[in-house]
Protein backbone atom coordinates (compact mmCIF):
# COMPACT_ATOMS: atom_id res chain seq x y z
CA UNK A 1 0.00 0.00 0.00
CA UNK A 2 2.81 2.42 0.84
CA UNK A 3 4.22 1.79 -2.64
CA UNK A 4 1.14 3.48 -4.07
CA UNK A 5 2.17 6.65 -2.24
CA UNK A 6 5.86 6.49 -3.27
CA UNK A 7 5.37 8.87 -6.25
CA UNK A 8 3.89 11.48 -3.91
CA UNK A 9 6.59 14.09 -3.42
CA UNK A 10 7.44 15.64 -0.07
CA UNK A 11 5.20 18.68 -0.54
CA UNK A 12 2.13 16.69 -1.54
CA UNK A 13 2.79 14.14 1.20
CA UNK A 14 2.93 17.00 3.71
CA UNK A 15 -0.38 18.38 2.44
CA UNK A 16 -2.10 14.98 2.50
CA UNK A 17 -0.66 14.24 5.94
CA UNK A 18 -1.90 17.59 7.26
CA UNK A 19 -5.36 16.94 5.82
CA UNK A 20 -5.50 13.54 7.52
CA UNK A 21 -4.46 15.11 10.82
CA UNK A 22 -7.16 17.77 10.43
CA UNK A 23 -9.76 15.13 9.60
CA UNK A 24 -8.80 13.27 12.77
CA UNK A 25 -9.34 16.45 14.83
CA UNK A 26 -5.97 16.06 16.54
CA UNK A 27 -4.77 18.73 18.94
CA UNK A 28 -1.55 20.59 18.16
CA UNK A 29 0.16 18.60 20.91
CA UNK A 30 -0.71 15.35 19.15
CA UNK A 31 0.12 16.66 15.68
CA UNK A 32 3.64 17.80 16.63
CA UNK A 33 5.27 14.34 17.01
CA UNK A 34 3.60 13.18 13.79
CA UNK A 35 5.04 16.14 11.87
CA UNK A 36 8.54 15.11 12.95
CA UNK A 37 8.27 11.68 11.35
CA UNK A 38 10.39 10.80 8.32
CA UNK A 39 8.80 10.95 4.88
CA UNK A 40 8.67 7.16 4.54
CA UNK A 41 6.93 6.92 7.94
CA UNK A 42 4.38 9.54 6.86
CA UNK A 43 3.73 7.60 3.66
CA UNK A 44 3.22 4.43 5.71
CA UNK A 45 0.78 6.21 8.04
CA UNK A 46 -1.08 7.61 5.03
CA UNK A 47 -1.25 4.13 3.52
CA UNK A 48 -2.71 2.73 6.73
CA UNK A 49 -5.22 5.59 6.85
CA UNK A 50 -6.33 4.95 3.27
CA UNK A 51 -6.38 1.16 3.54
CA UNK A 52 -9.83 -0.30 3.01
CA UNK A 53 -11.18 2.64 1.07
CA UNK A 54 -8.87 2.63 -1.94
CA UNK A 55 -11.56 3.58 -4.45
CA UNK A 56 -12.51 6.68 -2.51
CA UNK A 57 -8.88 7.59 -2.04
CA UNK A 58 -8.05 7.16 -5.71
CA UNK A 59 -10.81 9.65 -6.44
CA UNK A 60 -9.42 11.97 -3.76
CA UNK A 61 -5.89 11.64 -5.13
CA UNK A 62 -7.19 12.48 -8.62
CA UNK A 63 -9.12 15.42 -7.20
CA UNK A 64 -6.00 16.56 -5.35
CA UNK A 65 -3.98 16.31 -8.58
CA UNK A 66 -6.62 18.32 -10.44
CA UNK A 67 -6.66 20.90 -7.64
CA UNK A 68 -2.86 21.05 -7.71
CA UNK A 69 -2.91 21.58 -11.50
CA UNK A 70 -5.52 24.31 -11.15
CA UNK A 71 -3.35 26.04 -8.55
CA UNK A 72 -0.38 25.95 -10.92
CA UNK A 73 -2.52 27.34 -13.75
CA UNK A 74 -3.84 30.11 -11.49
CA UNK A 75 -0.30 31.00 -10.41
CA UNK A 76 0.87 31.01 -14.03
CA UNK A 77 -1.98 33.31 -14.99
CA UNK A 78 -1.25 35.60 -12.07
CA UNK A 79 2.40 35.85 -13.10
CA UNK A 80 1.41 36.39 -16.72
CA UNK A 81 -1.03 39.22 -16.03
CA UNK A 82 0.75 40.87 -13.09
Amino acid sequence: MARLLQPVDHGNCFVLFSCVQDDMNLTEERKAPLRDKRLDEKRELLAMQFKGSIQVNVILMHAFCVFNCLCHIALSLMHHFC
